[in-house]
């Protein structure tokens, strides 16, 4: 079914492994106004993909700046 209420299972996971109020809120307009629930779908591991690189990469540099400091 395209409009409606996401695919439970993606905005669940969305909800649970993203900091990103902003981007649920979009991705459920988005689906919403009539994208599919694969698109949808690919916006959710993306996102979370997404969180995930960036959070990787912050706790990278407060090590390096850690260790700078030694």
């Amino acid at each position: 079914m395209i409009g409606g209420t996401p695919p439970p299972v993606a905005a669940w996971l969305l909800k649970q492994l993203s900091k990103n109020d902003a981007l649920v809120g979009d991705l459920t307009e988005s689906y919403a106004a009539g994208h599919s629930r694969l698109w949808y779908w690919g916006q959710v591991l993306a996102g979370i993909a997404t969180g995930a690189w960036r959070d990787s990469r912050e706790r990278v540099g407060v090590a390096m700046q850690r260790y700078s400091q030694r």
